[in-house]
């Protein structure tokens, strides 16, 4: 999916930061020079809020939206067993109970795709992987936006 950031990107970025939607990126100097540096999982969140714009939600909503809490399947934890471990996340960053955020869970869903396209992985895992908060499947909504 593409992603439609205006006539001036870096200034919607940092609108979309200045918001909430998005965390800072690292930054780092050289000399007098500062860069930012972004990960591929603000990508990741970038194109959520892209999908839910086009899709003709306002800000706030948005904003919501990615923030709102999933819960993770035993399934999910264990695939994201290696990358918990790879990252040094905190060991209750990833648990049945915290729940995930939409952002994590688009992080997931990111490096599940990746690892699916590689032939580490089938496509059963992601049907089941988070569910809300009555314990309904909740990956329908991220899969049309990741469709695109």
């Amino acid at each position: 999916m593409g992603l439609d950031l205006g006539k001036n990107p870096a200034r919607t970025i940092r609108y979309y930061i200045d918001k909430g939607l998005l965390e800072p990126p690292r930054i780092e100097y050289e000399g007098k020079v500062r860069r930012a540096i972004y990960s591929p999982d603000h990508l990741t969140v970038l194109r959520l809020i892209c999908g839910y714009k086009k899709r003709g939600y306002k800000l706030e909503a948005i904003k919501d939206k990615i923030k709102e809490p999933l819960y993770w399947s035993d399934e999910a934890l264990e695939f994201m067993r290696p990358f918990i471990a790879a990252n040094n996340y905190p060991a209750d960053a990833f648990s049945k109970d915290r729940p995930a955020t939409m952002e994590e869970t688009a992080v997931f869903l990111t490096r599940y795709l990746e690892a699916v396209k590689t032939g580490r992985e089938d496509t059963s895992l992601i049907k089941k992987a988070f569910v809300d908060r009555k314990g309904q499947p909740a990956f329908r909504e991220l899969e049309t936006l990741f469709k695109e």
